[in-house]
C-alpha cells in the first residue's frame, strides 16, 4: 500500500471509531430519557453512565 491508501485506511477506522462512539452514547441516553419519562428508573443517583 501507499503512504496515502495507509492514511485513507486509517481515517476511516478512526471515523468509524467515533460514530460508533457516539451512537452508543445516543443510544445510553435515549434510553436514560425513555426509563425516566416512564417512571421505571429504579435509582434517582444521576444519569446512566457506561
Amino acid at each position: 500500500m501507499t503512504d496515502e491508501e495507509k492514511g485513507t485506511g486509517i481515517g476511516t477506522v478512526v471515523l468509524s471509531f467515533f460514530t460508533g462512539a457516539a451512537l452508543g452514547i445516543g443510544l445510553a441516553l435515549l434510553y436514560a430519557q425513555t426509563r425516566d419519562e416512564n417512571g421505571d428508573a429504579e435509582c434517582e443517583e444521576g444519569p446512566l453512565f457506561i
